[in-house]
This record gives structure tokens, sequence and C-alpha cells, in this order.
């Protein structure tokens, strides 16, 4: 029954719609024709398109104007869309053309005169280069000296009176290595520790053969552009060779090795007063090289490490590269005989 009731509410909902719907189309028929019967007749309902002639677009041919000069002058006139190419000049004084420049062949210079080819260190005029027994194995290192690189035994209480130095002390102690690198294990070496005095001034000097004690500034080793080697030189130094020219040693380095030279006369027309330059070691002759020849060995170590308690320990001197034996008992909590070449 409820169905029913339900289909007709919905029925008559429907027609209600319907009925409205044409009302409301009528309503905007009259309100809207009126505008309609008004609009203005389109040229599709005449029945024909007007044509309209395009007008054709005049060309006007010009040709551009030359352009006009610089004020640096005509080379600056380029191409359209084309690259310039210019130049620059480091001066003095630096600018910039537009002409590609013009090289000028320098005449060479005449041979500065000298080659330089080694800094040698200043080393102290006597050096502590081993030992046997008690005695000590010393050189002398006085450069210049004719018996410069002479080596002779010699023990405390000796005097040297060519090098005015007496050997005060000499001893032989076991050492720790140099040089070695940070938080290492030490590694402990023979070594021959003498005390010198010079006679004249009184003061003492530690020479030990672990190191060569050197003086402060270095020697430059030079030869003529003839290969006569002259007497080593230092800062300071003035040079007079047989031909007239005349040199001075301004700074000696030799790290990196170079020396800073300045010529002094002008015998030559090219150089217009004093030239300096700096000179770098010539590179060595090639050597032939024969097997056999020789060479020295590279240097064997062992660390020496402290014993535990009640136990000898088991060590092994450095053994650098000297020729003289020796036999030593050191002691580490116990005796223990070393033997290396020293």
């Amino acid at each position: 029954m409820v169905a029913k009731i339900y289909d007709k509410v919905l029925l008559v909902v429907a027609i209600l719609l319907v009925v409205a719907s044409v009302v409301l189309v009528g309503m905007l028929k009259q309100r809207f024709d009126p505008l309609l019967l008004s609009a203005p007749a389109t040229p599709a309902q005449k029945g024909a398109y007007a044509r309209v002639s395009v007008p054709v677009a005049e060309v006007k041919t010009e040709e551009w104007k030359d352009p006009s000069a610089q004020s640096d002058g005509p080379d600056w006139v380029y191409e359209v869309f084309t690259s310039p190419k210019i130049y620059y000049l480091p001066g003095p004084p630096p600018k910039f053309i537009a002409h590609a420049p013009t090289l000028v062949p320098i005449p060479p210079q005449p041979p500065f005169g000298l080659v330089f080819w080694q800094v040698k260190p200043d080393p102290f005029r006597l050096q502590l280069v081993g030992f046997v027994g008690q005695d000590g194995v010393f050189s002398n290192s006085q450069i210049g000296d004719p018996m410069d690189g002479q080596t002779f035994l010699a023990r405390s209480g000796k005097e040297l009176p060519e090098l005015h130095l007496l050997i005060k002390s000499f001893e032989v102690k076991l050492l720790p290595m140099l040089d070695l690198p940070e938080g290492s294990t030490p590694i402990y070496e023979y070594a021959g520790v003498a005390v010198v005095e010079d006679t004249m001034t009184k003061e003492d000097t530690t020479l030990t053969t672990q190191s060569r004690l050197l003086n402060g500034r270095s020697y430059a080793m030079i030869k003529t552009v003839d290969g006569v080697a002259l007497d080593p030189m230092k800062a300071g130094a003035t040079i007079a060779l047989p031909n007239g020219r005349k040199y001075k040693i301004d700074e000696v380095s030799d790290t990196p090795p170079v020396i800073k030279v300045t010529k002094t006369d002008d015998p030559d027309p090219v150089f217009k007063g004093p030239v300096t330059i700096e000179l770098t070691p010539a590179p060595p002759p090639k050597a032939k090289g024969k097997r056999g020849s020789g060479a020295a060995s590279p240097e064997k170590s062992v660390p020496v490490t402290a014993p535990a308690a009640g136990h000898a320990p088991t060590a092994s001197i450095v053994e650098p590269r000297h020729i003289f034996a020796v036999n030593r008992v050191v002691r580490f909590g116990g005796p223990i005989s070393l033997t290396g070449m020293l």
C-alpha cells in the first residue's frame, strides 16, 4: 500500500517538473525573440563575400655608410660578423694592438764566463770520522788546505798546531741514533765523542762520529767556461780572471743550490753596466759505470731493546760504512759482547 502511494508521489513530481520546464522555455523565448529579429544580416545571408586587395610592401634598398675613422688608426676597422684579431703587448707600457707584432731577433749575449757546478758545505776544520780502540780517527776538513781530507789517529791530549786545536778528551759511547722517526723504537750505535779546544780563542767544540759539524755558510764551487776550477768561494768573494773579467759572489744558497753573481766589469758592448744573474749547477757528465765498482753498501741496523729482569738482551749495533773494526762490552743488566763494523 505504501509502495503504491510512493509511486504516485513520484509521478506527480515528474509532471510538475515538465510543466515548469515548458513555462520557463516559453518565457525565455518571448524575451530573446525581439533581439534575434533586430540583428543585421551577415554576408552569408546576402549570399557573397567582399574581396579586398592586399597592398604590396615596398622594399627600400639602402647601403651602409663607411665606418668613421678610429682614434687608434684605420687598423681597428673590422667586417661585420667577423671575429676581430687583437694582440696584447705586455709592455712596458702594456697595450693592445690590431696587427701582429713584429719579432725582432735579439743578438745572443756573450758567455757570462763562469760555470757553477756545486755547493759545498763549510765544515769545521777538524772532523771525527771513526775510532779504533781508544784512538779517534780524525780528518782535516779545512777547505783550501793542502792536507784537506787527510785522516789520522789521535787520542786525548793530542795537539794539532797546524789547525790551532787541542784534543782535550776522546771517548766511545753507546748513543741512540739521530734522525729517527718520532715514536720509533730507539736504535743504539757506538759513537766516538771528542772535545777539542781552539788554542787561540780557548773555545771548546764537541765532535762526534754521528754527524758532521758545519760552520754555517756554504762554499760555491765554480769553474771558468774553459773548465779551470777556481778556489771555493763564499758570499762576498770577488773573482778576477786573467782575461780582465771581474765578478762578485752576492749570495750562495744550498737549498736549492743556486748562486747569485754580479759581473762588475763591462768589456762587452752588449752589457750596459753591472749584470747580476743566478746560476744553477751545470749537469755533471755521465760517468760510465762498471759492475763491481766498489759502491758502498747500505747501512744495516737492528733495534736494541731493554731486557726483561734477569735476562741478557739480544741486540746488534748499527753497522755504519766505516772500515774500522772494534769489539766492545756493553751492559744491559748483564754483560754481552757486541761486535760491529764501525
